[in-house]
């Protein structure tokens, strides 16, 4: 049996929730700009944050993935702000 330490909360989210780095990285990311797009985050301060959250991000994923990840987000950013309008 397997033993799961309650608060390690890197392997919860990563491991548990995602399944890879990869794809709670892409989460993440579209977590991050539906809720700036839900509470009308201003557009310079909203590509600020993703930006610093790709810097954070690029340990763990390339620079290629990196770059499709931040324009899904503004295609969901500026989606979900028109529809919330």
């Amino acid at each position: 049996m397997t033993w799961i330490e309650p608060l390690n909360l890197e392997y919860w989210t990563i491991n548990v929730l995602a399944g890879s780095v990869e794809i709670w990285t892409f989460l993440a990311f579209i977590f991050i700009s539906g809720l700036a797009a839900y509470f009308r985050m201003n557009n310079i301060v909203f590509l600020m944050m993703v930006a610093l959250f790709g810097v954070m991000m690029s340990i763990y994923i390339s620079g290629l993935y990196i770059f499709i990840l931040i324009l899904t987000c503004l295609a969901v950013f500026y989606s979900i702000s028109k529809i919330v309008k």
